[in-house]
């Protein structure tokens, strides 16, 4: 009888203390801070939006952030995670992140990605740039017809 209720008692705590995928996803987000973040995002967001439409009364964009629910994206965001990691890859993932390194990636990440953004740009416009030049070399670079005044 001992027997039977240890295993039911180790199989009832290994139960509550299995996750969800999409639950270890939610803890992955937490760990790497994404709520924080897509707060952040929509508050440097909503400011653009207020300086650029400084005619728009402030109250107009306090009643907007009041309707703004974060869960919707996040939800979102989860279902995204869970389609390309598996189980263990979130298990592996909120470890790495729970390290100094991985911290520290989360930290620069930001930095890192908009460098990468505007060396992108760049390198695009300068790709653009040498395209264009060959095309005009070679004759195949023309300019628009003129439009026909009738």
């Amino acid at each position: 009888m001992k027997k039977i209720f240890l295993v039911s008692a180790f199989l009832v705590s290994a139960l509550s203390f299995a996750q969800t995928k999409e639950q270890k996803v939610e803890k992955l987000m937490e760990v790497m801070g994404m709520t924080k973040n897509v707060e952040l995002m929509f508050t440097q967001m909503m400011d653009r939006y207020a300086e650029t439409n400084p005619t728009v009364p402030t109250i107009f964009w306090t009643k907007i952030r009041e309707k703004i629910n974060y869960n919707d994206l996040l939800e979102k965001m989860v279902g995204i995670y869970s389609k390309y990691y598996t189980s263990e890859d979130i298990d592996q993932l909120i470890n790495f992140y729970k390290t100094p390194v991985g911290q520290k990636s989360m930290n620069i990440l930001p930095q890192i990605m908009q460098e990468s953004m505007t060396a992108g740009e760049e390198w695009g416009l300068k790709t653009a740039e040498k395209v264009i030049a060959d095309l005009e070399k070679e004759g195949y670079f023309q300019d628009p017809p003129m439009e026909s005044e009738e």
